[in-house]
């Protein structure tokens, strides 16, 4: 017996590490990977913050505190398109304001509704990257990082939108004419966005709506669910479930209806008065809806007069 409670506490284990979370260091809500192990934000340079070592310019990215040799991660899946070892000013600078060079690596990922965009790890070393990456998939080193006498070593994160390739791709400061060339908040792009998943196709989507299986009109699905928390789209796996068949009987029109989904081969909702949604929702046949009362009521009572003539002219 205790043989056997043994080998299932570590079934249990190696289940739990399954389904563990993809990301080494941490996981924002919406499921991107944090690129370090740390989150630690608050002494380091911003996104449009002016760094008064390099002429007052505003900063292009997110500077994130790591120590030497922390480990930094991929965001998301995505598509290596430029590594380097040598990028100027990357591993700092000298006291007479002369670029020490340092390694970085710009990945492209995408979003879940498909837009495309550039993300810059910078300040690094050991890069070890093959042509694409996964989510939480250890792709270098921070460095160490020194600005004349002053150590500071962090993580360089920024995020071109809309996805751009050109000769400003390893910028770490606006031009001298104040031009960002692209480069975007890090931390609000991310934040306002999801990353694209496997499970896409698994779903159906409109809007703040998504629904399974995703061959079936929104009204004839077996789940929905819903994908934001009216402030950031979530993760598949922090979507918020609204109704299961399964478990419930569920009026598949008036859920679609509320998130203004109009049922397939169906009126104009905006001609359709909100009044007559009910009874039109029955008409229907929904397999999920109360049957009775509606148009279907009035289509089975002459076929029920008829059937109950026959039968008495036949006696």
């Amino acid at each position: 017996m205790r043989q056997f409670a043994i080998g299932l506490f570590c079934i249990l284990l190696a289940c739990n590490n399954a389904l563990a979370s993809k990301c080494p260091g941490d996981e924002m809500k919406n499921g991107w990977c944090w690129p370090t192990g740390t989150r630690e934000i608050g002494a380091y340079l911003g996104y449009n913050s002016r760094n008064p070592d390099f002429e007052n310019r505003k900063h292009l990215a997110q500077d994130i505190a790591a120590s030497e040799g922390t480990a930094v991660y991929a965001i998301a899946d995505g598509v290596v398109t430029h590594v380097r070892s040598d990028v100027g000013f990357y591993g700092g600078a000298t006291c007479a304001n002369s670029g020490i060079p340092g390694g970085g690596v710009i990945i492209r990922h995408k979003t879940a509704t498909g837009k495309s965009f550039i993300a810059l790890y910078a300040h690094l070393k050991n890069v070890h990257v093959g042509n694409t990456v996964i989510a939480g998939e250890k792709i270098g080193e921070v460095r160490d990082y020194t600005w004349c006498t002053s150590r500071k070593d962090h993580l360089h994160f920024a995020i071109r939108f809309p996805d751009r390739d050109d000769a400003h791709r390893w910028a770490g400061y606006e031009g001298p004419d104040g031009n960002h060339y692209g480069f975007v908040d890090p931390i609000g792009f991310l934040s306002a966005n999801s990353p694209a998943h496997s499970m896409d196709g698994r779903y159906a989507n409109k809007d703040d709506l998504a629904w399974q299986p995703a061959d079936k009109p929104c009204q004839f699905a077996s789940k929905w669910w819903r994908i934001s928390d009216g402030t950031q789209t979530l993760h598949p796996s922090n979507w918020i479930l609204l109704a299961d068949r399964s478990v419930q009987s569920v009026d598949g029109y008036a859920l679609c209806w509320e998130y203004n989904i109009p049922a397939q081969c169906a009126p104009d909702p905006v001609l359709l008065k909100k009044t007559e949604r009910k009874s039109y929702a029955y008409s229907m046949a929904d397999p999920g809806a109360p049957q009775g009362g509606g148009a279907l009521t009035w289509l089975l009572i002459p076929l029920l007069a008829v059937f109950l003539m026959k039968r008495r002219n036949v006696q």
